[in-house]
């Protein structure tokens, strides 16, 4: 039972950030922070988005986007990812905390934003992983974004 965090969609993490430590890139104040989540195909030159997650398909990424808000050079990243059942979470990166029925997963992580554009992140899922519904909750900085879900099938 793995999850794979997988780099999708174009390269988000580039080269080493040159930037002082507390400078940030404004948004303008009416401007509301936004997060674009899905399940893409990646098998086109193209990603389309399909309805679900299916573990028979390896160009399936689940991939979120998050925009329209001030970063800073390194940004906190934290993702709640809730399980049907019983699963394990895998990302180098990222500090992870498991629930003792293991079925919610904390992962904790510092990211770069692409160019004080956006931040990026793509999840696969392995042939062990649990079918059903899942639901995941994105924070970035102190942008708590509402519960998505989706759905994982064969």
């Amino acid at each position: 039972m793995k999850n794979l965090l997988a780099i999708a969609l174009g390269v988000v993490f580039t080269t080493s950030v040159v930037c002082a430590a507390e400078q940030q890139i404004s948004v303008p104040q009416d401007i509301q922070p936004m997060l674009r989540f899905g399940v893409f195909d990646t098998s086109n030159t193209v990603a389309q988005e399909v309805e679900k997650y299916s573990l028979g398909n390896p160009s399936h990424k689940l991939c979120w986007v998050a925009f329209n808000m001030p970063f800073q050079p390194l940004n906190q990243v934290k993702e709640i990812f809730n399980a049907p059942q019983k699963t394990t979470f895998i990302d180098g990166p990222s500090k992870i905390t498991t629930s003792e029925d293991g079925k919610t997963h904390t992962l904790e992580v510092s990211l770069p934003s692409n160019n004080g554009e956006f931040i990026e992140r793509c999840w696969s899922f392995g042939e062990n992983d649990p079918i059903g519904k899942y639901s995941v909750d994105v924070q970035v900085n102190d942008v708590t974004y509402p519960t998505q879900y989706f759905e994982v099938v064969k």
